[in-house]
């Protein structure tokens, strides 16, 4: 009887322990189930601020494209505006013009009338009113019709563009070419630069005249703060001079290949940035304006390093679909391929072509073509190899493109001045983000 007794408590003992054990694995279970609950929960939490974080760098962009779609729009805004100012500064010079014109001509009739009725009254001249024929025909013409270049262009100056020689000092020189020598100058107590014109009374000088007049009618209504202002000109005899705005640093070119000097990156797309602003004010003119001589020698630098273009001696109005080939000029090193080839129409693209020429030695690069040494290798390298120049490796990849779109030979591929401008900015904000520039 105690035996059959201790075998059933030692059963229960057994019995309590088995149920012990699946108790605890139990409550394991429940520990186990309640950590993966957790850790699950902490995996969706994680999930959701992942997703709000995204969603906020969506937010971001979509902000920020906003804001680089307001700022083309804005920079486009602007350049409709600074050409349709430019075409009614234009046509209100042009009133004017033919408003002193027709002045002119009333006057000159008036002189006409005057002398025909002192004839008329005249008792030698009642009898016979022919003149005799030995008397020179073009003595009685108004002096006006017989006015030299220099009278052509003094007439077409604003008084405040007429400067007397005598209010201008010669301070020091910056350079000769073959018609003239550049100073820096004072006028009016400003800083200036006066291209005066070597003078020779001559039938070259007249031509001279002819060039000066060109020049001031190609730029003295151009009105950006890429394009160095015009101030006035001196026609007195044998002191005739050009007054612009003076940019104290100097050429792109001196201190490129003289000093030897190199910009961060950044500062070199702002230059480009600059540079492009004018040439899309240029060529947005109606009718298109075409400088035709762009090169690190015209570009011009204040003391913060901004840029200007200067120099519209081959300035051209773009009348038609081309303009013409005569007097092709500019420097060979810059000239387009179409330039090169009697076939081929001109566009304002001969000016991308140069300004990509600009860009790769802003960027640290030679002078084009830096290993042609005559105009005969140079065409060969440019007309028969078609070889455009050299873009070296140290230029951005981004920027890279951009020259080489610039820089085609099919002038209808090439970019125009606005693509230039559109691309330069889009490249600087993709090179800023990546900590490029």
């Amino acid at each position: 009887m105690e035996q059959h007794l201790e075998q059933q408590r030692l059963e229960q003992q057994r019995l309590e322990q088995q149920r012990l054990e699946h108790q605890q694995r139990l409550d394991q279970q429940r520990v186990e189930q309640q950590r993966q609950e957790q850790r699950l929960e902490q995996q969706r939490q994680e999930q959701r601020l992942e997703q709000q974080r995204l969603e906020q760098q969506r937010n971001e962009q979509r902000v920020e494209q906003k804001r680089q779609e307001q700022q083309r729009n804005e920079q486009v805004r602007q350049a409709q505006q600074g050409a349709e100012q430019a075409r009614q500064d234009r046509q209100r010079q042009e009133q004017e013009r033919q408003g002193q014109q027709r002045q002119e001509q009333a006057r000159l009739e008036e002189e006409r009338r005057a002398r025909h009725a002192q004839r008329s009254t005249t008792p030698a001249n009642t009898k016979n009113t022919r003149q005799p024929v030995g008397v020179n025909q073009a003595a009685v013409r108004p002096t006006s019709l017989n006015s030299t270049p220099r009278d052509t262009l003094e007439s077409r100056l604003k008084p405040m563009e007429k400067i007397p020689y005598g209010d201008l000092t010669l301070v020091e020189s910056l350079g000769s070419g073959e018609f003239g020598q550049v100073f820096r100058g004072i006028y009016e107590g400003q800083e200036v630069a006066i291209k005066q014109l070597f003078w020779d009374n001559t039938i070259k000088g007249e031509t001279v005249v002819k060039d000066l007049e060109k020049e001031i009618e190609s730029f003295r209504h151009l009105k950006h703060k890429r394009l160095v202002k015009f101030i006035g000109a001196c026609l007195e005899l044998p002191h005739l001079c050009l007054v612009t705005e003076y940019m104290p640093a100097g050429s792109l070119h001196h201190l490129l290949h003289v000093r030897k000097h190199r910009f961060p990156p950044r500062h070199c797309m702002n230059m480009c940035l600059q540079m492009a602003d004018a040439v899309t004010y240029l060529h947005g003119l109606i009718p298109v304006v075409v400088h035709r001589d762009l090169k690190s020698l015209n570009v011009v630098l204040d003391m913060q390093l901004n840029c200007k273009l200067c120099d519209f001696g081959l300035t051209e109005s773009m009348e038609r679909t081309h303009i013409t080939k005569k007097n092709n000029g500019g420097s060979p090193r810059y000239m387009a391929p179409e330039l090169f080839d009697d076939r081929s129409k001109l566009t304002e693209k001969i000016d991308i072509w140069a300004m990509g020429c600009v860009f790769i030695e802003i960027f640290g690069g030679t002078l084009p073509y830096d290993g042609c040494n005559s105009l005969a290798e140079l065409t060969r390298t440019i007309l028969v190899e078609r070889r455009p120049p050299h873009i070296h490796s140290g230029v951005l990849r981004p920027i890279q493109a951009i020259i080489r779109a610039m820089l085609d030979f099919d002038h209808r591929k090439r970019y125009t001045a606005r693509q230039v401008f559109d691309e330069m900015k889009r490249a600087k904000t993709v090179l800023r983000t990546q900590g490029m520039a």
